[in-house]
């Protein structure tokens, strides 16, 4: 009898742990959704359209979502310059997570998701670069990201001009 007792009040706690998580996961999501609107309103746009794209996703699987904010300056210099394919390496991520209830801009306190963008811009940047392609302008956003990355995962912070010399 005690061993049911115990159990049942096993299941109790899991059951309202679950719940206050899910409570979270969901206040995360509405508060996600109303950065995301906030963010979308200050984006530049053509027509009408934001030039920007937002996602909101968990990124590390915390019960807590994070805003992310693909931004290219090749695009909202020159829109409808690049085709779709050439122009995804060509965005830089912004990440927005919550902090003490409110979204804060954090792309620093991803190292996993930006050392997964390295790999992702360096396999680009080998694309277009063996492509002998007349026109810089992919392959200098993709440089000017692999310098952002290295930068973020070496300092915790981005100062345009100090490339290092590698970006491997």
């Amino acid at each position: 009898m005690k061993v049911l007792v115990v159990s049942f009040l096993v299941i109790i706690i899991w059951v309202q742990a679950q719940t206050v998580s899910t409570d979270l996961y969901l206040q995360s999501a509405i508060e996600a959704a109303k950065h995301l609107k906030k963010l979308k309103s200050k984006s530049p746009t053509f027509h009408g359209f934001s030039l920007r794209k937002y996602v909101i996703k968990d990124l590390n699987f915390d019960g807590i979502f994070e805003v992310l904010e693909y931004v290219s300056e090749v695009e909202e210099e020159m829109t409808g310059y690049l085709t779709v394919s050439s122009s995804l390496p060509t965005y830089w991520i912004n990440i927005y997570s919550m902090h003490n209830g409110k979204f804060q801009e954090s792309t620093k306190d991803f190292r996993k998701f930006l050392k997964k963008q390295k790999l992702f811009y360096q396999f680009w940047y080998e694309c277009f670069k063996s492509n002998h392609s007349e026109d810089k302008t992919v392959i200098n956003a993709i440089e000017k990201n692999l310098e952002r990355v290295a930068q973020f995962l070496k300092y915790g912070f981005y100062l345009p001009g100090n490339a290092p010399t590698s970006f491997y």
